[in-house]
């Protein structure tokens, strides 16, 4: 399928789990045109063939992508949280940008020692007069404030110690983590399991939009 950076698997040694992978580009497949478009409806369609699985495992190696598609995945799976299903997120590889958060809905976050996580302010590309730039200001901002913040603090270790203030810095300086320190910020278990580095599967080169 064209722009299917995710796919379901049944899980042969649990029938009740079902494995979700997230890997490559976080895209938007727009309008459905023909049968090998990808689109939201599709990944909720998949959602509503879980069956009877109580658990979704997952896996996450992905640079990051649109923000307006992974805010709709989180939503989509709140809704089956709220059902009585359990998440757990397993960070594979690099989880960057829209990438780092997808994974804080989860009720569960594994890491393992090669694992990376990278968060930065909400981007754009916009073109026009200083009230277009102001109003793509004030969205990004609306972005940042009211959708990716309380995401990522549900999942802060210690609020105290990591204010929101402190957390915007974090953002404003595009951080990279490694599983230690990203385990000390978020709550993120780190696994004794060997894992090797899961190869980014995305079409688009994503890490030219950083700077770090």
């Amino acid at each position: 399928m064209k722009n299917k950076f995710w796919n379901f698997a049944s899980n042969n040694e649990n029938p009740q789990e079902t494995d979700l992978y997230v890997y490559g580009d976080i895209v938007s497949g727009g309008d459905k045109w023909d049968s090998t478009d990808v689109t939201i409806p599709d990944f909720q369609q998949a959602l509503d063939n879980l069956g009877n699985a109580k658990t979704i495992n997952m896996h996450i190696s992905s640079m990051g992508g649109s923000v307006f598609t992974t805010q709709t995945m989180i939503t989509m799976l709140q809704s089956v949280k709220n059902k009585g299903i359990t998440i757990n997120a397993y960070l594979d590889g690099t989880c960057a940008s829209c990438a780092s958060w997808l994974p804080m809905i989860a009720d569960n976050i594994y890491a393992y020692d090669i694992s990376v996580l990278m968060i930065h302010k909400p981007m754009t590309f916009a073109m026009g007069n200083a009230n277009d730039m102001q109003k793509q200001i004030n969205v990004l901002n609306k972005i940042e404030d009211s959708i990716m913040i309380p995401t990522y603090m549900n999942q802060i270790k210690d609020p105290k110690k990591t204010t929101i203030d402190d957390f915007k810095n974090l953002l404003a300086n595009e951080t990279w983590l490694n599983s230690q320190e990203m385990s000390d910020l978020f709550n993120i278990t780190i696994l004794d399991d060997d894992k090797e580095m899961v190869a980014y599967a995305g079409e688009n080169n994503f890490l030219n939009r950083y700077k770090n």
